[in-house]
């Protein structure tokens, strides 16, 4: 992933299916470990839960308002994605929003439509913002 860029990732964390199942059901490539793997190789600690994790980089023009809609889509839609979160019971649903701003002229507001917020609440997500 380029580190210049606006990237959004969308992780299931903590289920007991296996991460490639979770990764046919999501249609999508993601990275993925399971519980008791290591975190990284020639590491000794060990993944506390098995998770998926789809990453998508943003192009440079898109809207803080346009991030997660764009992300929905990618993953089948809200419908889907719910459907997914019933069938593998996650501890955790997490929606991580990068924007690289601080060396950059793009450095405007933005907002989140109540609709993309009343999706998240529904998904039972968690949002977060890292502005590196």
């Amino acid at each position: 992933m380029n580190v210049n860029k606006k990237s959004v990732s969308f992780c299931f964390r903590g289920f007991e299916l296996s991460p490639e199942k979770v990764e046919a059901l999501l249609r999508v490539k993601v990275k993925k470990g399971t519980l008791g793997e290591p975190v990284k190789q020639n590491v000794e600690t060990k993944l506390k839960r098995s998770y998926v994790k789809f990453n998508k980089q943003l192009p440079d023009n898109c809207r803080l308002d346009e991030i997660i809609p764009s992300l929905f889509e990618d993953l089948s839609g809200i419908d889907y994605l719910c459907h997914i979160r019933d069938l593998i019971s996650p501890e955790f649903i997490e929606i991580d929003v990068v924007l690289r701003i601080k060396k950059s002229d793009e450095q405007e507001g933005g907002f989140l439509p109540h609709e993309v917020l009343r999706d998240i609440a529904r998904l039972k997500a968690n949002l977060s913002f890292q502005f590196l």
